[in-house]
């Protein structure tokens, strides 16, 4: 009768065991996709109609009105895309 009882005290553990690791899982997928909709929300407010006066620039560093380069877009999307990666290796 112990040795029943100290199977189900073990067999109880693991079960704990695997569902504490799903968790950590399913938390872990949460917060990355929480960076993700955070990167995707500086794309969306750029992305509006609204005067931040970065549309006076071009898009790429190629085209431009005055000449010289304009690199925003480029800093922009670079700062995006580093700060969703670090956020979701610090996650």
């Amino acid at each position: 009768l112990n040795q029943v009882h100290d199977t189900t005290v073990l067999l109880q553990l693991q079960l704990a065991s695997s569902q504490n690791k799903l968790l950590r899982a399913e938390v872990s997928f949460q917060m990355w996709l929480t960076w993700m909709s955070l990167a995707g929300l500086v794309g969306s407010i750029f992305g509006m109609n609204l005067h931040s006066g970065l549309e006076w620039e071009a898009a790429s560093p190629i085209h431009t009105t005055e000449g010289d380069p304009s690199w925003a877009f480029v800093e922009i999307l670079i700062g995006t895309v580093a700060g969703t990666a670090i956020g979701g290796v610090l996650t």
